[in-house]
């Protein structure tokens, strides 16, 4: 039998992560994806905002377009606005005319 003498052996050393390591690298990561979620969520919610909004203004330009090719219409909005002018300017302290009723109130 031949000995061998224990120090003419290599000593192997073994490369890899530990268990903890590994660990401490998914927590992160997942603090890292939920981060990322909450900017998905974030960004769809200002998209869909952003598209209302779009939505209400092509609307109201529709509209004032639609104003602006009827004169008529343009007159009934103007004296429509004139009539509210002269309505708030004979109200009294309260808001009513002297000759409206508190029944009269329906708003």
């Amino acid at each position: 039998m031949i000995f061998r003498n224990k120090q003419s052996l290599p000593i192997q050393t073994q490369g890899g992560f530990s268990l903890v390591e590994v660990l401490i690298a998914l927590v992160i990561m997942s603090v890292g994806m939920l981060g990322i979620a909450g900017l998905y969520v974030e960004s769809m919610q200002a998209g869909r905002t952003s598209i209302f909004r779009h939505n209400a203004v092509t609307l109201a330009s529709d509209v004032a377009d639609r104003i602006r090719a009827n004169p008529r219409g343009q007159r009934r909005l103007q004296s429509f606005a004139d009539g509210r002018q002269r309505h708030r300017a004979l109200a009294g302290p309260g808001g009513r005319h002297a000759a409206q009723r508190p029944g009269d109130d329906y708003l």
